[in-house]
């Protein structure tokens, strides 16, 4: 991408061009009013330039190097055959501590090359071992073993070892190749391995050959790949042409790639890569002698890449793991291993990697990056401000004798013989000269020129205004000079690699405007006061969707009459159930009052007149009353085409043309809004508080009207009595968003307030979200409807609808809409100015629901600009007539697509990659269409006018209807006789695709239906899918463009446009004129008539982006496909991912990135800004707030972001859980090692059975062909239980305690040893175990030194005392636990069965529920028992209460399975390895109903399977914590959702439905059905699980409640301020809690959301897993089987709570008073997320009634709460930093808490204001420093491992 900084710029200007044009007038009003300060309306800032570090070239060629370093010549020659001309500096550094031995951490920027430098040495050491022992014969140990975190970043750093391994192997003689093999969970058993084939074809597949060479003859019909072959006994790499295999002298030997685990274990492999968790398996693996000789005992070399990955749990294990390796070597008497890292940079890379390995001396080789010693120039060289330099030019004047580099005079080099080169490799030779040029000290101005530039955007990021006003002011140069300069320095330094750049874009979303109720001024945050005209009420506004004009939307309270501003809890929401309680009730009169929400507008006062008009922002033409738009500040231009007139924005009275306006207020009393004070009069009240010295204003803006239809008084007193008129009856002037109110029964009047009904015999009752639509209020607080109080209107339209959240656009975007249409705008100009391969974006995101509708909502834009592009162009195509048949355009529009298909469809190679242009612009409602038909009929739905369809509608208008396209009628009026014009009439008024049944008769005798059938046979009509519906046959009509001979009209008065065919048909208004507008016109931001469709049109060329995932979900073939073709293709140019994408893959010629909110660290920040540029040097970063103060504090400090420095890997290697379960898992290392047991197992068909087990032996009594024959333990842990005897005594894993047992004392021994070492207790640097020091020796820290084995011995203890327990009898105490709980409930059962014949009716009832119970517990153990003997091994440890010893390394959290069922009923598992999300997401997204977006399309949860166990056991456990709570179980109201205990019989609502039960419940697993797809044969479609099934789903939304089920403190703190004052108390503790959630609502692409959430309601049948829906007939139906009925014959439905519990670690806050804790927890939420690197999301909060608790999101938890309590010399630095953060982040100018500083995402109250006490804690934050004191005496960390 050539220039990303312009780029960025032009990205900017499209998008707000885009957003004008959506939002039509009151957004372009919005744009020319925003107040002074404020930045541009799309909030985007920057591009910020920033230059990078100067890589550090070493002097020596790699030649030199190699030879002075006594490699070996193969590598020599080997790496200088790849290009390598030199190597960095901290390479040759790197290869220097390897070869010494040293143990070594490599740290250095993304790129940069560490792979090879320690790749180099390492492979050194393979060759000079196998050339010393060339006598002794094969060598086939493993020397080098490398340690991946991901198995994608193995597999991709094996395509980069292939083609060294090839270049150096070829060289050799076969028993001297290098050999090398991947072995994880991936790689395939052996040749007899079903679908193993398939998988290595498909994974190498994406190989390049490393032998191809367009030079030769037989490479020239060759694709450049390889493929797997199956030889019999093993497979081989070769490749793709078999010959070239032993093609003398260009053969191509392949086969030093091992490919299969008995590959690896028989033939051996010199280098091996792998993961920690394969390890862990190999180690505990008894009977695996081969495992532990090729992972324990052979390596030479120890490498983890990217060993900053290594953090929380995964970390801890990993270290353990290396101490049992360390272990078992040293038992076996084996070498050292020398242990390697390579490092992203962070700030703790050496005690990272010494927690991790184990390294003691470890030598620390970092990137030293180049320094310059920039001074300013005294002068630029004239050539660099008047030509532009290219590298064609700078490679000219090096190739040519006596020329010279403009403006680099002292530049002397000359390439001899330059024509001998090729590009590439002049180009780097005549760069690396430029390098060292522009790095050196000299007199040469042009390089002192480069250099300052440089050093100007390293020192502070500027945008290219900020650098250009400085080189201009430095160098005294004009604009154009300063271009040609900044240009000049660019090529100069972006070609020598001098200037790496990046370009970062900041960007919040646009979440609405606010406005000042006095001026016109607009701001895009909240303000406290007007900055323009100093009055103080600016709230939120929002724009008339008919008109466009501004209304204000405020709080207003029913009993005061008072206005607040309003301002939403969060970013991007309005939700219609926040509550606000009136502070002025509060403090004046203690009273409470619940706000309601209003819109209306003011009513300003001439101060020279005092007549009072309704505030208006919009205006009429003064020549011709037409409406106008404001084209800037002080423009308007008239919409009128004939008129076109502008005219200066004017304020002034219309009756004294005065422009000074007060705003009209009700008279009456107000009250002081800061304490409360009442006064009687606004006139008589002084300028200040008396009380408080406070501004006085009253808000009481709201003003009364009459109700008499024929009366337009507006009145301001403060209750009115008789209007002029007559009438007595008043309401106030504004709509109210009515949430609460009370309802009389007896008389059917709503109110609010205390005034009650005022009928005879009132039959009240509290009543909540029974109003959608706006309602007024009148003088007694009754609620009335809008249809009958018109007068209340403030902004009256004919047909306007009053629902809620459809009469106003508060002109908001989405964070997405944002990120995708931003993206679309810089691609489509990158591929139309640079080719499509330039075109190519990455975008990161943190949860895989933001990666998947970031490409959705990347896709479906796109393919709607293409089919308006291809109408556009097909109807302008050149050469033809102005006017052209509309079968043509579709004609056109198919051969297009044709085309387009052809150029972007991947190579046939990726096969899992399925592209097919046709059937990705159907659509989701046409997806079971022919894919011809379903284009065609969305061709004709966007150009022409159709009958109305909520299903199959475009999102947008037909182009004919906006002005882009005219129609006529071709065959002319004259064709058709009086009835078939009639008939034709009637459609063109209607539209197409018209039902034949609702024509009028043409005349009394004939039939329409006989003239239709007619004209369908003359070819005028054409019928849809059935003879029901009619169209015009594409053929009878031809179209244009605007502004080619069309005759387009536009009626000023109504904004409608009219086209010829209308006009034909007497269908245009006498008001209508000529539009007299192109498409360039309109297309054009500067005219009246503006429109984003034609804007977007002709933006770009005909084209479309393509868009794909790439998640962790991802199946495995596709994403090696997804790699490749991102990296090496043109396919997709938009790649959708996450954290997946972070590490390694290798894209270089990528250079835009998206990042879709703040990632959850600086480290993944750097990790992830790294992935572009590389090859360019010039890369583009787009950061797109997500709504939460991180994102808000990054986009209001970019510099912050952009200079971002690596910060430490959290790592605790002492974690005790961590520590317990390794040391168990040691036990199964010990006896591996030690020892042989001679299982058998077989396989008979499909079962297995297994014998023997019931001995062991000494491993070295034994001869090695009789251990070889027993089964190894992972073999026997694959049977099921059953098959292992597990519920008997005579298990077949028994043996394994009698070991044990046997061996004690060694097995303790062996444990301890692994704890025989010193660390300091506070940086936990290790010392060996006999070293006398009693503190840290490092400079930095005075810790403790602590011996591990005293601080955790007992460990050793439990893990042989409870091995029994943990892995053999544990199975055998289930079932027995289980078996004697079902006895003890049947038992139960029969003696309440007793006593139920003898109780009192009122008992009985009690009695049955309880037995329904016991009956319901005993029926979910029985089954569970049942099936609990076919499970693993493996399984049931995995699933046991004992699951975090069941081997797995990293955090396991449970998961609900998810099935997707396409169209045609196919079925397939999502998730890694099948196992679906995990459930704290599964909650959200996999509940009863949910909509989940696989690749575009939608599917719906249309059958939900529970884990009855769990369930079982989840009810058990809360009604054991808190009885008093009914969530295990309760009674629901269908109609108003209230809730009671079970024993309740009915509900006070006015809905008469019976109650229904609800359960806590765990989701097991769920089918998805794709939206177009039949529940059943004769079942509806999946869409109707949703409300309004015909709607298309935009995603649902199932809110989460948080419960905590118990909290025990680990360690309690005061915290104080520096006086010593104590404001409470934090406690640090373990957290168990429950999340749940019990109903949804959907949010469709209209915009429209449920306005009332639906429950979870399944099928009561028994063993049926549908969900309840109600069908067109407002039938309810069962989406399993449609002969279950909920209502009437059958069982009936229940509804569901789901639950899901986990343990966590946390803070509980408990100060002063409940406002100032919750104000403190979301401070160190916001802390937490610096210190710990987390997400906003991943720290969640619960609101008590006088504590909160801040804990993690996560299962297990990583502890991150625990940083805040670490110590650092005696100090609670950590949490110093925490009050520092927090002081930042609450210093705001908002009144008590905005979206910016204080309220959060997932707050537990909703961000309720009155919770919070902001300025208290920031006073304290501010004057004195806050402090925490432990309240025992033992030190802090102590007390946290205790």
């Amino acid at each position: 991408m050539k220039d990303p900084a312009a780029r960025a710029e032009q990205m900017q200007a499209a998008y707000r061009d885009y957003f004008i044009g959506r939002g039509g007038r009151a957004a372009r009003s919005v744009a020319n009013r925003l107040a002074d300060g404020e930045s541009d309306i799309t909030g985007m800032r920057g591009p910020f330039l920033q230059a990078l570090d100067i890589p550090n070239w070493s002097d020596r060629s790699w030649d030199s190097f190699a030879r002075s370093a006594h490699l070996e010549p193969h590598i020599r020659r080997a790496f200088s055959e790849i290009g390598f001309e030199r190597l960095y500096d901290f390479q040759e550094r790197s290869i220097e501590s390897i070869l010494d031995g040293d143990d070594t951490v490599i740290t250095a920027a993304t790129g940069r090359g560490k792979t090879e430098a320690w790749l180099i040495p390492i492979l050194n050491r393979i060759l000079e071992a196998k050339r010393q022992g060339e006598h002794d014969g094969d060598d086939t140990s493993v020397k080098a073993t490398l340690i991946y975190p991901t198995k994608a970043l193995a597999q991709d750093q094996l395509k980069r070892l292939l083609q060294y391994l090839y270049l150096i192997n070829k060289q050799l003689k076969s028993s001297q190749r290098i050999s090398v093999g991947i072995y994880d969970g991936d790689t395939p058993r052996d040749v007899s391995e079903s679908g193993s084939e398939g998988y290595l074809n498909s994974t190498f597949k994406h190989f390049e050959c490393p032998g191809y060479n367009p030079d030769l003859d037989k490479c020239q019909d060759c694709g450049g790949g390889v493929r797997v072959r199956n030889t019999g006994a093993r497979f081989k790499l070769i490749p793709e042409k078999a010959q070239c295999e032993d093609d003398e002298p260009n053969d191509v030997p392949l086969d030093f790639l091992r490919l299969t685990r008995y590959d690896i274990l028989e033939n051996g492999v010199d280098i091996l890569l792998t993961n920690p968790d394969t390890i862990n398996y190999r180690l505990i693996n008894t009977n695996a002698e081969d495992e532990h000789q090729r992972f324990i005992y052979e390596p030479e070399f120890l490498v983890f890449d990217e060993v900053h990955t290594y953090d929380g749990l995964f970390g801890s294990y990993t270290s353990t793991l290396m101490k049992r390796v360390q272990a078992l070597r040293e038992n076996r008497g084996v070498d050292d291993l020398q242990l390697i890292a390579s490092s992203a940079t962070v700030e703790n890379d050496v005690e990272l990697f010494q927690k991790v390995s184990g390294a003691v001396d470890v030598t620390q080789v970092s990137e030293s990056p180049r320094e310059l010693d920039a001074a300013v120039p005294s002068s630029v060289p004239e050539e660099l401000t008047s030509h532009s330099l290219s590298v064609d030019r700078i490679l000219r004047a090096t190739g040519t004798p006596g020329d010279a580099v403009p403006g680099l005079y002292a530049f002397d080099y000359t390439l001899e013989e330059a024509s001998s080169y090729d590009r590439d490799r002049r180009e780097t030779l005549v760069a690396d000269a430029l390098f060292d040029h522009l790095t050196g000290a000299h007199d040469d101005p042009g390089v002192q020129v480069v250099q300052y530039v440089h050093q100007l955007l390293y020192d502070d990021p500027l945008t290219r205004s900020e650098l250009h006003n400085q080189l201009a002011d430095t160098f005294d140069l004009d604009e154009a000079g300063v271009e040609a300069l900044v240009e000049n320095v660019r090529t100069l330094g972006e070609f020598s690699g001098i200037l790496e750049n990046r370009s970062h874009m900041f960007s919040w979303p646009i979440d609405g405007f606010y406005a000042c109720a006095a001026c016109e001024t607009v701001y895009r945050s909240p303000q406290d006061s007007c900055g323009e005209c100093g009055f103080e009420f600016v709230t939120r506004s929002t724009y008339c969707r008919y008109c466009s004009d501004e209304h204000l939307v405020a709080w207003h309270c029913p009993e005061c009459d008072q206005l607040e501003p309003y301002t939403p809890t969060e970013h991007g929401s309005v939700g219609r159930d926040e509550d606000h309680v009136c502070t002025r009730c509060e403090s004046a009169r203690d009273d409470p009052v619940q706000m309601v929400r209003a819109t209306f507008q003011a009513f300003l006062e001439c101060q020279e007149c005092s007549h009072r008009a309704e505030r208006t922002t919009i205006a009429e033409c003064s020549n011709c009353g037409s409406r106008t738009v404001r084209t800037d500040p002080e423009t308007t231009a008239c919409i009128n085409p004939q008129c076109g007139s502008t005219q200066a924005v004017e304020h002034a009275c219309e009756r004294c043309q005065s422009s000074e306006f007060d705003v009209a207020t009700v008279e009456g009393q107000f009250d002081c809004a800061e304490c409360g004070v009442t006064y009687e009069r606004p006139e008589d009240a002084p300028e200040r508080c008396r009380e408080c010295d406070s501004l006085l204003d009253t808000t009481r803006y709201l003003p009364w009207v009459c109700t008499n239809d024929d009366c337009d008084r507006i009145h301001f007193q403060d209750s009115p009595d008789q209007c002029p008129c007559g009438a007595s009856s008043f309401v106030k002037r504004g709509l109210f968003e009515i949430q609460h109110d009370q309802h009389c029964r007896s008389c059917d009047t709503a109110f609010v307030g205390e005034e009650g009904c005022g009928c005879d015999d009132p039959d009240i009752h509290e009543r909540t979200g029974s109003h959608r639509a706006y309602k007024t209020l009148d003088t007694h607080g009754r609620v009335h409807s809008m249809s009958s109080q018109g007068s209340a209107v403030p902004c009256p339209h004919s047909y306007a609808r009053y629902e809620i959240g459809s009469r106003f656009d508060e002109l908001m975007r989405s964070p997405n809409n944002l990120a995708a249409t931003t993206s679309q705008y810089l691609m489509r100009a990158v591929a139309d100015d640079e080719g499509q391969q330039a075109a190519k974006l990455l975008s990161f995101a943190d949860s895989h629901r933001d990666m998947k509708e970031l490409s959705r909502d990347f896709s479906e834009p796109e393919a709607e600009t293409l089919l308006d592009q291809l109408l556009v162009r097909g109807a302008a195509n050149e050469g033809s007539p102005s006017w052209v048949p509309f079968d043509a355009v579709l004609e056109y529009a198919d051969e297009s697509i044709d085309n387009l298909n052809e150029l972007l469809e991947p190579p046939r190679v990726a096969r899992k990659v399925e592209f097919d242009l046709e059937s990705r612009l159907k659509d989701q409602p046409r997806k079971r269409w022919d894919d011809d038909d379903a284009l065609r009929d969305r061709l004709t739905r966007r150009a022409l006018s159709h009958t109305y369809s909520q299903r199959l509608g475009e999102r947008d208008d037909p182009l004919s209807e906006v002005g882009l396209l005219d129609v006529r009628f071709a065959p002319g009026l004259d064709a058709l006789s009086g009835d078939e014009r009639a008939v034709v009439r009637e459609l063109v008024d209607e539209g197409n695709d018209f039902r034949v049944a609702s024509f009028d008769n043409p005349s009394a005798g004939r039939d329409a239906t006989d003239v239709v059938a007619d004209l369908v046979e003359r070819g005028i009509l054409t019928y849809g899918h059935s003879d029901e519906y009619v169209s015009f046959d594409p053929s009878a009509l031809e179209v244009t463009v605007a502004g080619d001979d069309d005759g387009i009209a536009f009626d000023p008065e109504t904004e409608r446009y009219y086209t010829t065919l209308e006009h034909q048909f007497g269908l245009d208004s006498q008001s209508a004129v000529p539009s007299n507008a192109t498409l360039s016109d309109l297309a054009s931001v500067s005219h009246p008539r503006f429109t984003q469709r034609a804007h977007r049109v002709e933006y770009s060329q005909t084209r479309i982006l393509v868009s794909e995932e790439y998640l962790g979900t991802t199946e495995k073939r596709k994403r090696r496909e997804l790699e490749f073709l991102f990296r090496e293709e043109n396919y997709p140019y938009h790649l959708s991912s996450g954290p997946t994408m972070e590490l390694g893959v290798d894209i270089g010629s990528l250079d835009a990135l998206l990042l879709y909110g703040t990632p959850p660290n600086m480290n993944a920040y750097l990790q992830r800004v790294g992935r572009a540029g590389r090859s360019s040097h010039s890369s583009l970063v787009h950061s797109v707030s997500q709504r939460n103060p991180i994102d808000y504090y990054y986009y209001d400090h970019p510099e912050d972001l952009i200079s971002a420095e690596p910060t430490p890997v959290p790592l605790n290697e002492h974690n005790e859980e961590v520590l317990r379960v390794s040391l168990s898992w040691a036990v199964f290392d010990f006896i591996a090692a030690n020892f042989s047991i001679p299982w058998d197992v077989s396989r008979h068909g499909r079962s297995r059975s297994i014998d023997g087990g019931d001995t062991y032996h000494q491993r070295s009594t034994l001869e090695e062909s009789e251990r070889e024959d027993a089964s190894k333990l992972t073999h026997a842990m694959s049977l099921a239980a059953d098959t292992l005897s597990l519920g008997s005594d005579n298990s077949q894993l028994a043996v394994l305690s009698e070991v044990v047992s046997d061996h004690e004392l060694e097995v303790r021994d062996y444990l301890e040893s692994l704890l025989e070492y010193q660390y300091c207790e506070d940086c936990e640097r290790r010392y060996s175990a006999d070293d006398d020091r009693t503190t840290c020796e490092r400079k930095d820290c005075d810790g403790r030194i602590r011996h591990a084995g005293e601080q955790f011995g007992d460990l050793v203890e439990d893990s042989i005392s409870n091995f029994d327990d943990r892995y053999i009898t544990h199975y055998q105490e289930y079932q027995e636990s289980l078996e004697s709980e079902r006895m003890s409930l049947s038992e139960r059962d029969r003696e309440l069965r007793r006593d139920q014949q003898r109780a009192s009716a009122d008992e009985r009832g009690r009695i049955i529920r309880e037995r329904r119970g016991l009956q319901e517990r005993m029926e979910v153990l029985k089954e569970h028992l049942s099936g609990l003997g076919q499970e693993s091994y493996f399984d049931f440890l995995r699933e046991s209460r004992e699951s975090k010893y069941d081997f797995s390394m990293r955090s396991v959290a449970t998961t609900a399975g998810l099935t997707l069922v396409d169209e045609g009923y196919d079925r397939r598992n999502v998730g890694d390895q099948s196992s679906g999300r995990a459930m704290r997401m599964a909650l959200s997204e996999l509940h009863p109903g949910a909509a989940y977006l696989d690749n575009g399309e939608t599917y719906t949860v249309a059958r939900v399977r529970f884990d009855e166990k769990a369930g079982s056991d989840l009810r058990e456990s809360v009604t054991e914590v808190n009885n008093d709570d009914h969530l295990a179980d309760e009674v629901v109201c269908p109609a108003c959702h209230s809730t009671f205990e079970l024993d309740a019989t009915d509900c006070d609502c006015e809905n008469d439905v019976p109650l229904k039960r609800r359960r806590l419940d765990v989701l097991d697993s769920v089918d998805a059905y794709h939206d177009n797809l039949q529940l059943t044969s004769e079942g509806d479609e999946a869409r109707y699980l949703h409300s309004e099934p015909n709607q298309e789903v935009q995603n649902t939304y199932a809110e989460r409640e948080t419960s905590i089920l118990s909290f025990d403190t680990r360690q309690t703190y005061e915290l104080r301020t520096d006086e010593g004052d104590v404001l409470g108390t934090l406690e640090y503790g373990d957290y168990s809690v429950l999340l749940h959630t019990d109903g949804y609502r959907t949010k469709y692409k209209s915009g429209e959301v449920d306005a009332q959430e639906s429950l979870f309601e399944v099928c009561g049948e028994e063993n049926c897993h549908g969900v309840i829906y109600e069908d067109d007939d407002e039938t309810r139906r069962c989406s399993a089987d449609p002969e279950h009925f909920p209502e009437g014959r059958g069982a009936d439905s229940e509804f569901v709570r789901l639950g899901y519990q986990y343990e966590t670690q946390g803070v509980r806050v408990e100060l002063e008073d409940p406002e100032l804790s919750h104000t403190l927890a979301h401070g160190l939420r916001v802390a937490l997320q610096y210190l710990g690197g987390v997400n906003i999301r991943e720290l969640s909060e619960y609101v008590g009634e006088d504590h909160v608790d801040v804990f993690e999101s996560q299962e297990g938890g990583s502890d991150v709460a625990r940083l805040l309590f670490e110590q650092s010399d005696g100090d609670f630095r950590a949490f110093e930093r925490a009050a520092g953060l927090m002081n930042d982040q609450f210093d705001c100018d908002c009144d008590n808490g905005c979206p910016s500083c204080l309220y959060q995402y997932g707050c537990d109250v909703r961000n309720d204001q009155r919770s919070f006490d902001r300025d208290r804690l920031q006073a304290n934050l501010d004057g004195q420093e806050l402090s925490i004191h432990p309240l025992d005496d033992r030190g802090t960390n102590e007390q946290l491992t205790d």
